[in-house]
């Protein structure tokens, strides 16, 4: 077992992409993003979060399906200091306002759809059970009248200054993202909380028992 180290996970991703930012972060299908890119793109949404009235503490749904998106919406999600909650893309709408009453969700990602769950048609009737307060499209529906993943991009170009003011508040210690679990004990679903530290941590045990080195 690696010695547990003390860093936030934005911490951990800035001294990745300086040590190699031009490897390979992420790929998908014919598509790959560099550390570098991963980096620059990531600050860029958690500014433009920032930018738009989202503050550090608050807790962001993401429901979406799995693309290169979700993953620049999840990380910009946790480098604004807000805590990403991933969403299960088969519920519906009401069972996912329960959750977003459950967790205290204020803000909300949307992707553009799993098999017949058609997410935008989702947040509407999810807004009818729970308050939000912004909703943003990071699945690239053209007709969409909520924020883009690119919106806030730009808007982060011109926030970067009061977004690097933000990370030296952020600790290990605090809270990062929520998952879900029915458990056993019950049909409810229990939020199961993660801090910095462990995603952190937990992810350099995988990779060493994975025998994943920086190379």
């Amino acid at each position: 077992m690696r010695p547990l180290i003390e860093e936030t996970l934005n911490q951990m991703l800035e001294q990745t992409s300086r040590q190699f930012p031009g490897h390979c972060a992420l790929s998908f299908g014919d598509q790959s993003w560099t550390y570098g890119q991963l980096q620059q793109r990531t600050d860029e949404i958690a500014a433009g979060l920032l930018a738009s009235g989202v503050c550090k503490g608050d807790h962001v749904g993401i429901l979406s399906e799995n693309t290169p998106n979700a993953i620049f919406a999840f990380l910009g999600v946790i480098k604004a200091g807000c805590v990403a909650c991933m969403l299960n893309t088969s519920l519906k709408a009401e069972e996912l306002a329960e959750l977003a009453a459950l967790s205290d969700i204020r803000h909300l990602m949307i992707g553009s759809h799993y098999k017949d769950h058609i997410f935008y048609q989702i947040s509407r009737d999810m807004a009818r059970h729970c308050s939000l307060t912004h909703v943003f499209d990071i699945g690239q529906q053209p007709s969409s009248p909520y924020c883009s993943l690119g919106q806030l991009e730009q808007a982060g170009r011109q926030n970067m200054e009061a977004y690097q003011r933000q990370q030296a508040l952020l600790t290990p210690e605090d809270d990062c993202l929520i998952l879900y679990t029915s458990g056993t004990t019950g049909t409810h679903a229990k939020a199961v909380v993660s801090t910095h530290f462990h995603l952190v941590n937990g992810g350099i045990q995988k990779a060493c028992a994975m025998n994943i080195c920086q190379q």
